[in-house]
């Protein structure tokens, strides 16, 4: 029986002194974590003849002397040396052009096409254009169809030349015929009837 009398008692106390704490109630000892990095804890005294050290205490600034100037500049040369070496993200102007010469020979629609008549499905099939950038931009490309929705021009999903630019994909989604425009330039697209099943 004593021994959970000790411990009542000494849980009542605890509690209380919780209570008291959280009310703002109990001293604290001014010397203990009174100076923590971050905020004070509440109660804290200010000790006598302590100062807060400021930036300028602990880093007195000074000019630089030419030799420490020089040198400076020597290890940003050799850096910029260094960085010159390590190979570049983006592709090469030879890789693009490389790479933009496959995709007009192996574009469906391109300057050969002028004139011609060509032949499509309609089942949401996906043909690539590739014009001359100059001659022909993309913002004066142009297509007529008819029934309306039969086809239309979007950008292709993978493109490494960025907007503005060729090639452009034509989806046909119906049968009909359109016309593809720009300036003299001309394409006839024909989509048939899908066979039946």
């Amino acid at each position: 029986m004593t021994d959970l009398y000790k411990l009542v008692v000494a849980t009542g106390l605890c509690l209380c002194s919780a209570v008291a704490a959280a009310a703002g109630d109990l001293p604290t000892n001014p010397s203990r974590d009174c100076d923590p990095i971050g905020r004070p804890r509440p109660g804290c005294l200010p000790q006598s003849g302590r100062t807060t050290p400021s930036v300028s205490q602990d880093q007195p600034t000074r000019t630089l002397t030419d030799d420490e100037i020089q040198k400076d500049k020597q290890r940003q040369k050799e850096r910029a040396e260094r960085a010159a070496k390590i190979p570049l993200l983006y592709p090469s102007v030879e890789e693009i052009a490389t790479e933009t010469k496959a995709m007009k020979e192996h574009s469906d629609i391109t300057l050969a096409s002028n004139r011609q008549t060509l032949s499509a499905t309609a089942d949401g099939s996906k043909y690539t254009i590739f014009l001359d950038d100059e001659k022909y931009p993309v913002r004066s490309l142009t297509i007529t169809c008819d029934p309306r929705n039969v086809a239309a021009i979007g950008r292709p999903k993978y493109d490494s030349r960025g907007p503005g630019l060729y090639p452009l994909e034509l989806v046909t989604f119906q049968p009909g015929k359109c016309v593809l425009r720009n300036k003299d330039f001309s394409a006839n697209i024909v989509i048939p009837d899908l066979p039946p099943e």
